[in-house]
């Protein structure tokens, strides 16, 4: 008998990535459980893990099985998630830019208005989308950081935006105390470019109070240099032995 395996779409990546970081050899995958946990039910997960782990017979073989059953917590519809996935996609430099209503239903033309805003209604609801509505003539919709934690993990292997973010909460904390960091010092660093550098220096730069933090330049970079006080520097260090538990930053 042969086994058709189940269609990959946006929400079933999304519930691989859930099995990974809940059973599998990286428990916390730089920090996307904490993402994921925006659109599912924690406490279900909760529940099978504790579960799977009573259950003497559980092993690699069932890992479909389970992925079957995480897909079941996550809140979000298909219709959701692929709007994300593509958002994150097509999103050329990472920015917060607006999508129109036209273009979502340009990628997914078998779906109807509704279906449409609805969808975008539940990445509202999980905070990963702000939606501007106009009477009679569609919505616009704009992307919260937290829409690329979530999708940049699924869209791009091995990219995990809050890690990344803990990262250059590190290459910070390793600085004299009297120096900033720019954008192209953390690029020139860690060899990466603006569309992954600017979900994750967003996250870092939420820590840093205005005034300490350049403005973003249009349209391919989210900040070009911050600098962070003693207080800033103790929430980066924190930040990052969360989610790098294995390191041990220190201020200079």
């Amino acid at each position: 008998m042969t086994l058709t395996p189940p269609e990959i779409t946006p929400k079933r990546s999304l519930a691989r990535s859930l099995a990974d970081a809940t059973i599998g050899a990286i428990p916390i995958v730089g920090g996307h459980l904490e993402a994921l946990y925006r659109v599912t039910h924690p406490s279900k997960i909760d529940q099978l893990t504790s579960q799977w782990q009573k259950d003497v017979s559980s092993s690699i073989n069932d890992h479909e099985f389970k992925i079957n059953q995480l897909f079941e917590t996550i809140t979000i519809s298909e219709i959701a998630a692929s709007i994300g996935y593509w958002v994150c996609k097509n999103s050329e430099f990472g920015m917060l830019e607006p999508i129109t209503y036209e273009q979502i239903h340009a990628v997914l033309p078998d779906s109807n208005f509704r279906q449409l805003e609805d969808g975008c209604g539940e990445l509202e609801h999980a905070q990963l989308v702000t939606m501007l509505h106009f009477i009679n003539c569609g919505f616009r919709m704009t992307p919260t950081n937290g829409l690329f934690e979530l999708f940049d993990p699924i869209v791009f292997e091995g990219v995990y935006p809050i890690r990344d973010a803990a990262m250059i909460a590190q290459f910070t904390l390793e600085k004299p105390s009297d120096d900033g960091l720019s954008s192209e010092q953390i690029m020139q660093k860690f060899g990466w470019n603006e569309r992954r550098l600017n979900p994750a220096i967003r996250i870092v730069t939420d820590m840093i109070a205005e005034g300490r933090k350049s403005a973003e330049i249009y349209p391919s970079l989210e900040c070009r240099y911050f600098y962070a006080d003693p207080r800033e520097r103790a929430a980066l260090k924190h930040f990052a032995a969360k989610v790098l538990p294995s390191t041990n930053s220190q201020s200079e």
